[in-house]
């Protein structure tokens, strides 16, 4: 995406999250700490003439995360799943969340619940950040 202008934000991590996962080893250049540093570099941005989209990489809530590890096993028993089920094209993405969920007893659930709230109530500061609030 930075090749195309859109600066991607690592919030409170310097590394780009998983999914499941707080940290994938891929390391970001640009990373805050507080929405306010957000708000300064779209500011920034803005005054800039620079109107692309921001990309704000917040992890999931560590108490929430499920090891690199073990999400992988889950993925790869899943995959083995769908070959042997001929799963494809686009059956291919709703067949492994849901296979991942029912592998790990719905842990998987709660993670991907956890990481949307955190986004949603992230993007809510932001927001209102934004609006001067």
């Amino acid at each position: 995406l930075e090749s195309f202008g859109v600066p991607v934000i690592g919030f409170k991590t310097k590394e780009f999250p998983g999914f499941y996962s707080r940290a994938t080893g891929l390391k970001l250049n640009n990373h805050v700490k507080s929405v306010e540093e957000i708000i300064k570099q779209y500011k920034t941005s803005r005054a800039l003439k620079i109107n692309s989209a921001f990309l704000i990489a917040n992890p999931i809530r560590k108490k929430d995360e499920i090891s690199k590890k073990e999400i992988g096993g889950y993925l790869n028993s899943a995959l083995k799943l769908a070959d042997k089920n001929k799963i494809s094209g686009k059956d291919v993405t709703p067949f492994l969340l849901k296979t991942i969920v029912d592998l790990s007893c719905g842990k998987c659930l709660k993670a991907n619940i956890s990481l949307a709230l955190n986004n949603i109530k992230l993007g809510a500061e932001i927001a209102t950040s934004l609006a001067g609030r």
